[in-house]
């Protein structure tokens, strides 16, 4: 029996089945071509995906990726060690990278990277964890709060205007691991 989630478009009036076939993985080179496709790096980084996979060799960071069946629907990379380069009193593990596919969405997946992130951090012995985003991003942040995500008092800031010309607030949320 599949679980049944609000449809995106529709709320709770109508409700989609979400398959149970879901995982997560680390990447591969195998996985990098059918990414860039499903979920292409953002204009401004578009080596993004091979730098997560970099950093996954090193022992740096895990790149998950988030599969139906075969097919890629997601991924989020999670530094083991961040500082963050606006705000000296955010460090630590980091989630970055958060996607799923625009066909995906609203089913609650990203739920599911995000406690992929949360045991991998906890496995280490970490306490706590931090993630970024844009403060218009409504359903992010939902999920995130949804998830135990708080914001980082006195972290909104707005990044410098060569990183984002678009100059869109941003902030930094925490979720203590117990």
């Amino acid at each position: 029996m599949s679980e049944r989630e609000p449809h995106p478009w529709l709320g709770n009036a109508e409700q989609v089945p979400v398959p149970s076939s879901y995982h997560i993985n680390s990447a591969t080179h195998a996985d990098l071509e059918k990414l860039k496709i499903t979920i292409p790096p953002p204009e401004d980084d578009p080596e993004q995906h091979e730098y997560c996979l970099s950093l996954q060799e090193k022992g740096k960071s895990r790149f998950f990726i988030l599969r139906e069946g075969e097919d890629i629907v997601g991924c989020a990379n999670l530094y083991y060690d961040w500082q963050s380069p606006y705000l000296p009193n955010i460090q630590g593990p980091y989630v970055d990278g958060i996607a799923v596919t625009e066909s995906r969405r609203g089913r609650k997946l990203v739920d599911k990277l995000l406690h992929a992130s949360e045991s991998e951090i906890q496995s280490r012995g970490g306490k706590e964890i931090y993630l970024g985003v844009y403060m218009n991003n409504q359903p992010a942040i939902k999920a995130y709060k949804r998830n135990g995500y708080q914001e980082v008092p006195g972290s909104a800031h707005t990044l410098p205007r060569e990183v984002d010309p678009e100059q869109i607030p941003e902030a930094y949320f925490k979720k203590s691991l117990s």
